[in-house]
């Protein structure tokens, strides 16, 4: 989080990995922290995630995808993580489990 000289709080991805996602749906991690995974997936496909971070704060996640639905996605990570999301909302998803 970085506070500009407008006094406004603003997000910062330092990784230039995902900076055009929300553009392109090209999402690449490389041994990136979940949680930050998670909230550029979230940005990225219009989605509230909500997890307990507990759960998940070890975990790192490693993957190139391209134009993939939300759904595949949420199954990519369920392989890879172990972490399953259930649909309680319109456009929320409850993720619950813990990393492989």
């Amino acid at each position: 989080v970085v506070v500009a000289d407008d006094y406004k709080f603003y997000l910062e991805n330092n990784s230039p990995l995902n900076s055009s996602a929300w553009r392109t749906g090209a999402l690449r991690f490389q041994e990136t922290p979940l949680v930050e995974a998670l909230l550029i997936i979230e940005s990225t496909y219009d989605v509230d995630l909500n997890w307990d971070a507990n759960a998940i704060q070890n975990c790192t996640i490693t993957g190139n995808w391209s134009s993939e639905e939300f759904a595949d996605i949420l199954e990519l990570l369920s392989e890879i993580t172990g972490i399953s999301a259930q649909l309680v909302g319109e456009k929320a998803y409850q993720l619950s489990g813990t990393c492989k």
